[in-house]
């Protein structure tokens, strides 16, 4: 055994005038298996596909009292490390999201709609499912951005006349859905020389419901509106009011009920976005 500390006694590397092995004066001897007490604990690297082993031995006879420390590296062969195999799932990952896409883009070049699914993350593993619905969101979302950067506090010309457009995004739903006797505004917005704001009242005349009501700073101020309640995902299962004028409850409060907004799309992050025409017109 080849010893890292040095001996107080002289033994040699030779037996019987036959070189076994190299080392230093004082840091060799031969030892008996029975005197020799041995660790090997072990480990696989992240980065390399090697094992490496560390023996620490420990030897006690009559003779001499000492320790070694050993290392052994062995390459594995057929074995992928974990940095490998992460990489080549990325890369799987990638190639089936496209796919998916691929797949999104000629449905809609035949004109065909894209099926509303849920997507079972339970089947999935929790990163190529937080990966998957990451990029169907961004995907199906962006026509509704661009909706509300393209149109957000303008005037738009149209068969019905002039249209103004305002978009809210009413934030912990959920916590206010759970307040009652108080509402919320919205920012103000100015338009035809008026201030105007929305106001969001949850347990609206009885529980389960709740309103949103379009108030001017002035009662001069009466033009026919509507109030839709947008669902990101899916235009078609946008909830519209009636055409709403007046300031009471009766025509001048869109009035819905909790369940309506349950649907996938209508809260995402908590948040609802609210949307407002006015028909200047009118």
């Amino acid at each position: 055994m080849d010893f890292f500390q040095r001996l107080t006694k002289n033994i040699f590397c030779r037996c019987k005038g036959k070189r076994y092995f190299e080392c230093p004066d004082k840091y060799g001897a031969f030892v008996k298996p029975v005197n020799v007490l041995c660790e090997f604990p072990s480990n696989v690297t992240n980065d390399t596909a090697e094992e490496i082993q560390h023996a620490i031995c420990k030897i006690s006879t009559k003779e001499l009292e000492a320790s070694a420390n050993a290392t052994i590296t062995r390459q594995l062969k057929g074995v992928c490390t974990t940095n490998e195999l992460n990489r080549r799932l990325d890369n799987l990952e990638n190639r089936i999201l496209q796919e998916i896409d691929s797949l999104k883009q000629i449905l809609l070049s035949k004109g065909r709609g894209i099926p509303e699914t849920k997507t079972d993350s339970s089947l999935l593993s929790s990163r190529f499912a937080a990966k998957y619905l990451k990029t169907e969101r961004s995907s199906i979302t962006s026509d509704r951005n661009e909706e509300i950067a393209l149109y957000n506090d303008t005037v738009s010309e149209s068969n019905k006349g002039s249209i103004y457009f305002y978009y809210w995004n009413v934030q912990n739903v959920r916590e206010l859905l759970e307040k009652e006797d108080m509402y919320i505004s919205s920012p103000e917005f100015n338009i035809l020389g008026h201030t105007l704001h929305l106001q969001f009242y949850p347990n609206h005349l009885e529980k389960q419901y709740f309103g949103i009501q379009l108030r001017p700073s002035s009662k001069g101020f009466l033009k026919k509106h509507r109030i839709t309640l947008l669902n990101i995902f899916n235009k078609n299962l946008d909830l519209e009011s009636g055409i709403l004028y007046g300031l009471n409850m009766e025509d001048g409060v869109f009035r819905t009920s909790r369940d309506s907004i349950s649907k996938r799309g209508f809260l995402v992050s908590n948040s609802l976005i609210v949307k407002l025409e006015i028909y200047l017109n009118s």
